[in-house]
């Protein structure tokens, strides 16, 4: 029994320990669901209220465990609300880019990091209130860092998980903070091990 016991731990180990740190020259793919506390999907008859957060990214890793990438960010917010008054509705979609660098600890199939981003981002859109149409758009530069999880599936592909604390407009002075919760799905290619 106990040699039973101890080829199961073994193994369980084994698959904990199995995935050794990431080396230079390896490329990632990820796409990441951003702002999860925010994210909407409901429809009624007298409300509908839509926003979605989705970051598409590449990385490469420049040093053992130290990754480097760029991301594209997309935006879709749609809000209506039949109320006594009226009708209120407000449309936007953002664009944006984006730096980020996550340094991995560990060698098990999970993997903390710590992230630092930065980038760009545009919104243009319009609200409705009474029958009365509005246009607008802004931009914002952004700043934040935060921790991460990843939990490697296999040696090609990790789930993730991330929280950040992001700063818009850090330079004026109408800058503002948030939490922004994220996760997906991260892709290695041509993953390298470390001897």
């Amino acid at each position: 029994m106990q040699k039973k016991l101890l080829l199961i731990i073994t193994s369980c180990l084994y698959s904990f320990i199995s995935f050794s740190q990431v080396k230079k020259g390896t490329i990632t793919g990820n796409f990441k669901f951003s702002d999860l506390q925010s994210a909407r999907l409901r429809n009624s008859n007298n409300y509908t209220n839509t926003n979605l957060n989705a970051t598409p990214g590449i990385g490469y890793f420049i040093k053992d465990n130290l990754e480097i990438g760029v991301g594209f960010n997309y935006n879709l917010f749609r809000y209506k609300f039949n109320g006594v008054t009226g009708i209120y509705s407000q449309r936007s979609n953002s664009f944006g880019i984006n730096a980020y660098s996550n340094y991995y600890f560990g060698k098990g199939r999970f993997k903390p990091y710590l992230t630092f981003q930065t980038g760009w981002q545009y919104t243009d859109g319009s609200y409705t209130e009474s029958g009365i149409k509005n246009n607008f758009s802004s931009n914002r530069f952004y700043i934040g860092s935060g921790i991460g999880l990843n939990y490697n599936i296999s040696k090609k592909i990790a789930l993730f998980t991330e929280a950040t604390y992001q700063v818009n407009n850090p330079l004026k002075d109408n800058s503002s903070g948030h939490f922004n919760l994220g996760g997906g799905i991260r892709i290695f290619f041509n993953r390298k091990k470390k001897n």
